[in-house]
């Protein structure tokens, strides 16, 4: 049965990024990897942090080995955490090759598509059996809709991801389902607050489903979600682990100022 599993993961992936080989750059790839990229050479946040902290790094790490110049720091884009001028350099400007760069970033994007495809498997088949786990699983694997968007580089497969974990491991957690990483509510709180900026409507949609008690196969066990936010704010945190600096144009610093 996991095998199965496993192969319908791995042909979505394949099947997603291999499609993209050809596709131009997204409105918001440009700033999102190159946001994602700036915060692991510099520690700043400063590019779009509104866009995810978590996906931008996550899609960034696909250019790791790959020996990618970034543009100089020295300028008004920088100073002004203007994303996209900086991507526009970076993708463009820098002498790096195009093609490979978005290819890596976008194979690692679509990775995430993998603990959610498991999830919607786990998922169904808690409610439906195996053969209904399989189902959806196919359903997913083979989605359009899906095939398009988890490899792209911005925070929307991140996002649906931690949505439908935090959902499930907050509210519809089965006692017949094994524990798992996505069924614990500090990781996928937490990871819903570094993935999106709309986290606020799953502590609504939560406090909802509470009152529900579906029952999923004889007995659903709720989880309170009175821990959440704790855990969140330090799972954000720990995945910013950088610093938000304020605009300072350069002739206002000091060669040995931080700004």
């Amino acid at each position: 049965m996991w095998a199965a599993v496993a192969t319908l993961l791995a042909l979505h992936w394949l099947m997603a990024v291999s499609a993209t080989r050809t596709k131009s750059t997204l409105f918001d790839e440009i700033a999102h990897l190159t946001a994602g990229e700036s915060y692991w050479l510099t520690g700043d946040i400063r590019l779009q942090p509104e866009g995810g902290i978590l996906p931008q790094r996550w899609q960034a790490l696909g250019l790791a080995g790959g020996g990618f110049r970034f543009p100089s720091l020295d300028q008004d884009a920088w100073w002004h955490s203007d994303a996209y001028a900086m991507g526009y350099h970076f993708f463009y400007d820098g002498g790096n090759v195009l093609a490979i760069g978005m290819l890596r970033g976008r194979a690692a994007a679509a990775l995430l598509a993998l603990p959610l495809g498991l999830l919607v498997f786990l998922w169904s088949r808690a409610l439906f059996g195996t053969a209904g786990g399989f189902l959806s699983l196919g359903l997913f694997a083979f989605s359009p809709t899906m095939l398009a968007h988890t490899p792209a580089m911005n925070s929307d497969t991140a996002a649906t991801l931690f949505f439908t974990a935090a959902t499930w491991a907050a509210c519809f957690r089965s006692v017949t389902v094994p524990r798992t990483v996505t069924d614990c509510p500090a990781v996928s709180c937490g990871g819903l607050v570094t993935a999106s900026s709309t986290t606020t409507i799953t502590w609504e949609v939560s406090a909802s489903a509470q009152k529900l008690r579906l029952d999923m196969t004889s007995t659903t066990v709720a989880v309170p979600v009175t821990g959440c936010p704790r855990y969140a704010v330090a799972f954000a945190w720990i995945s910013a682990s950088g610093r938000a600096t304020p605009v300072c144009p350069p002739a206002a610093c000091s060669a040995a100022a931080v700004c």
